[in-house]
Parts: structure tokens; sequence; C-alpha cells
């Protein structure tokens, strides 16, 4: 009887379980950045979507990032259950200008 090879998975990334071509905290400090920065044009906050986009682009390796996992690191990692509790750019701003006006610390988008 002849014996007839198994396939092999056409490409390692495309296979469940398999390891991931980038790190996870270059990811979550580009979050962090991004969130205490201006959002995309046009928005007036940063959504999943944005963030995502932006991972996918900075992020060497990180091409085929979900908004899921964006949204589990910011969750689990940055303790932000939702991009609606991120302040708005131009809030995060003002409250900036007016605690250095007072010589109150500056609190740190985390």
């Amino acid at each position: 009887m002849k014996k007839i090879p198994i396939a092999s998975p056409v490409s390692s990334d495309a296979s469940p379980g398999a390891r991931s071509h980038y790190d996870s905290s270059q990811i979550i400090a580009l979050l962090r950045k991004l969130i205490g920065s201006r959002p995309p044009e046009g928005s007036i906050r940063w959504t999943l979507t944005d963030l995502a986009a932006a991972v996918r682009s900075q992020v060497p390796g990180a091409g085929r990032i979900s908004s899921e996992y964006v949204r589990r690191l910011m969750v689990h990692q940055l303790g932000i259950r939702s991009v609606r509790n991120i302040e708005p750019y131009w809030l995060q701003r003002v409250r900036a200008a007016r605690h250095r006006k007072h010589g109150l610390p500056i609190k740190q988008a985390s």
C-alpha cells in the first residue's frame, strides 16, 4: 500500500496557534502614545478601528491584528474598559493647560 503524504499548511501564519511575529509590548506602547495624541482627521476621538489600523501600519509584523485584539490589550494591559472612557484629545489639552496654569501635576494618558 502506498503512503500518501499529508499536506502541510500553506504558511505558518495561516495556522492557528502559530507564533506571533510582533512584540505585544510595542503595541501597548504605541496604544499609550496614540491615546494621548490627536485622532485621525475628521474624528473627535479614537475608535477601535482607527487604533487597530494604526497598529497594523506602525508595528512590524502586526499586519493581521484585529480590533478585538486591540480591545483586549486595552482592557487587560491598560485598564481601559472602553474607547468611550478615553477623553477626547481637545479635552486632554484643556485639562493640561488648566493644570499648568494652576501649577498642578499633569495626569498622563494611561
